[in-house]
């Protein structure tokens, strides 16, 4: 019968041993979601960022490319006063589009993704050497 009670003592300690443990990978489980999330919107931000400036990037090369097109159509058929006509029309628009891909380099942001532990995270992984102390109580009978 005192066997019994090891045994019943035994199965209550284990019990709540895996309850512990149970509970602490559920709260470290729902942590980690949380900052996998966090991470996924501040990857998104960053990535939408660089498409944005990349989208007005192109479009400006489009633009570029559209002027070089019409200049080259120009001197093929127009006078030499219209050509000198048209180059100046011309300069004013390809000024235009260095002045926009300035603006788009100089507001471009440069991003990097970083993480820090949280110190009690790392202080429990640090300092933590046992998950607990079984202790024995002897007393007289």
């Amino acid at each position: 019968m005192i066997n019994k009670e090891f045994d019943n003592q035994e199965s209550r300690i284990k019990k709540k041993i895996q309850e512990t443990r149970e509970k602490i990978n559920q709260r470290l489980d729902i942590l980690e979601q949380q900052l996998i999330q966090n991470l996924s919107t501040k990857t998104a931000v960053c990535k939408s960022g660089y498409d944005n400036m990349l989208i007005q990037l192109n479009l400006a090369d489009q633009k570029l490319s559209q002027i070089k097109v019409e200049t080259e159509t120009l001197k093929q058929m127009a006078s030499d006063i219209q050509v000198f006509l048209g180059t100046r029309e011309i300069d004013k628009n390809v000024s235009e589009e260095i002045k926009s891909i300035k603006g788009v380099i100089n507001s471009a942001t440069c991003f990097n993704i970083e993480i820090d532990i949280e110190t009690a995270v790392s202080s429990i992984l640090n300092s933590t050497y046992q998950f607990g102390i079984v202790s024995l109580a002897e007393r007289k009978i």
